[in-house]
């Protein structure tokens, strides 16, 4: 009896994400999800409405909920880097001058925050 041909498929698959903010973190609390210290935006999506607090630092409005419906377009990182800074740019959001060790960013997904940078702390001299 012969087997019959084992047919293989390949499927391209690309991953998107909807950001809804991307932000500076100075640290993470003990339970190594909390933020601690000062948090500072440096992107907010134009789909998301913002305020202005007296410090003059933005953040997202509605106490940081974005209505993630009214995201329709996917932030493209793998975009050269002058554009993707382009974008991150035309916003010039304050950013109050501190130590961050942490780069991260919230998305339209149930995941509140995902660190993608951290710094290693410098030793003192």
């Amino acid at each position: 009896m012969q087997m019959p041909a084992v047919k293989t498929i390949h499927l391209a698959l690309t991953v998107g994400m909807k950001i809804v903010q991307i932000y500076l973190n100075e640290d993470v609390a003990e339970d190594g999800w909390s933020n601690k210290g000062t948090n500072a935006y440096i992107w907010i999506n134009p789909a998301c409405e913002t305020q202005a607090e007296k410090d003059g630092s933005i953040k997202v409005a509605n106490n940081g909920q974005c209505d993630t419906k009214k995201i329709t377009n996917y932030f493209n990182l793998a975009r050269p880097t002058a554009e993707v800074n382009g974008d991150l740019n035309a916003q010039q959001i304050p950013v109050p001058a501190q130590t961050y060790r942490y780069v991260g960013w919230s998305s339209a997904t149930k995941t509140a925050r995902t660190i993608t940078c951290k710094s290693r702390r410098q030793a003192a001299a």
